[in-house]
């Protein structure tokens, strides 16, 4: 018999990253609608193109259901403050959170303790990362980015 292995649970000041993929067109939506706020519904409703609002479902309900999770509440129930920027929160010493998503993707970041900010950004063979590299990467990554001379392979690298 195979002995699991133990794993101690996360430090306190942990950030923890979910990548949630979207499965495509066949994804059942009325459950995961079922956990966003009216407010939420709305917003998907007014989606024109139905894989931006499955995607938009499935990221939102993705994120209520991690935070209830952790909260012993259901999704449909968390209700957010937002901040002076409009970026939502949870009230009081609830888990800090942030969301990102980009084409069939999206990227969940949770702490319990300290605010998170997240970024996913698909990136196309015909986009040139070079600019974003040489404002965000350490200097020895924007020159290996701007070296390369290939578009395909710097995106890759990228």
């Amino acid at each position: 018999m195979a002995v699991p292995p133990v794993t101690a649970p996360p430090h306190r000041d942990t950030v923890l990253l979910h990548l949630v993929p979207d499965p495509g067109p066949g994804l059942p939506l009325g459950p995961l609608l079922a956990d966003l706020s009216p407010a939420e519904r709305l917003r998907a409703d007014s989606c024109r193109d139905p894989d931006t609002r499955r995607r938009y479902v499935l990221a939102h309900a993705a994120l209520r259901r991690l935070l209830a999770e952790r909260l012993g509440t259901a999704p449909a129930e968390l209700r957010w403050q937002h901040g002076p920027h409009g970026k939502p929160a949870l009230p009081g010493d609830a888990p800090r959170f942030n969301l990102s998503h980009s084409g069939a993707f999206a990227l969940i970041a949770l702490s319990p303790v300290r605010p998170v900010g997240v970024d996913i950004q698909r990136i196309l063979a015909t986009t040139d990362p070079t600019p974003l590299a040489a404002r965000y990467f350490p200097p020895a990554e924007a020159h290996l980015l701007r070296t390369t001379p290939d578009p395909a392979r710097r995106a890759a690298l990228f």
